[in-house]
C-alpha cells in the first residue's frame, strides 16, 4: 500500500513543470548551463526516473529521507523539530473534543428538549457545518484581536514555559477538535437516546 502511495505521488510529482533545480538554487539567481547540470547531478535529478524513484527508496528503507530543499536541511531533522509540536497539537486537540463533548451529548440526551440539548444541537450544527480555515479564523478574531486573550501567533516550548505553551497551542487546538467534538456529540446523544428508549430502561427509570 505504501509502495503504491509512493510511486503514485513521485509519478504525480515528475508531471509537475519546471525543473527542481530551480527551486534548490533559487530562481532568481543566475548560472551557467554547467553549474545547472552539476546541481541536477549532486541530486540525482539527470539520472532516468526509474533509477531515480529505486534511489529514493533505498535512501529511505536506510532511514535517509535526503534534504529540504527549502530549508538545505535534512528531512530527518525538520521531523525532529517539528514532531513533538506536532504530537502536542493532536492530543490537546484530542483531548479538547472528546471529553467535553461526551459529556455534553449525554447531559442532552438525558435532558431532551431542554435548553441544554437545543444547545447542543446548535452547536452541533455549526460545529459540522464551518470549515476549519474559518473557524480558525473567527477564534482569532474573536479571543486574539477583540479581547486579547490569547495570542495570534506564536509558539513556546513547553519545558520552557508550559502556561505560556498552552495558550499559544489554545487557538490551533481549538480549531481542530470542534468539527471532531461536534459529531462526537452527536454521535454520544443519539447512542444514549437509544439506549434510554429500550424497554427495560424505561421499565427501571418508571
Amino acid at each position: 500500500m505504501l509502495l503504491g502511495v509512493s510511486l503514485v505521488v513521485f509519478t504525480l510529482i515528475r508531471l509537475i513543470p519546471g525543473d527542481a533545480t530551480l527551486l534548490a538554487i533559487g530562481v532568481d539567481q543566475r548560472i551557467t548551463p554547467e553549474q545547472r547540470e552539476l546541481v541536477r547531478k549532486s541530486y540525482g535529478l539527470d539520472q532516468p526516473a526509474p533509477v531515480q524513484y529505486a534511489r529514493w527508496m533505498e535512501h529511505v528503507l536506510q532511514g535517509d529521507l535526503g534534504t529540504s530543499l527549502r530549508t538545505r536541511r535534512s528531512v530527518n531533522e525538520e521531523l525532529r523539530l517539528r514532531l513533538p509540536v506536532t504530537i502536542e497539537l493532536t492530543l490537546l486537540a484530542a483531548l479538547l473534543g472528546t471529553i467535553p463533548a461526551m459529556a455534553v451529548g449525554v447531559l442532552a440526551a438525558v435532558r431532551r428538549n431542554s435548553a441544554l440539548d437545543y444547545a447542543a444541537t446548535i452547536g452541533t450544527l455549526i460545529g459540522v457545518s464551518v470549515p476549519n480555515f474559518l473557524l480558525a479564523t473567527l477564534l482569532v478574531l474573536v479571543f486574539s484581536l477583540w479581547l486579547r486573550w490569547l495570542p495570534p501567533i506564536g509558539y513556546v516550548e513547553l519545558t520552557r514555559d508550559p502556561m505560556g505553551n498552552l495558550r499559544t497551542m489554545v487557538l490551533p487546538a481549538l480549531s481542530l477538535s470542534l468539527p471532531l467534538a461536534a459529531v462526537l456529540m452527536r454521535n454520544t446523544r443519539s447512542a444514549v437516546l437509544e439506549v434510554l428508549s429500550q424497554e427495560h430502561v424505561r421499565v427501571a427509570r418508571a
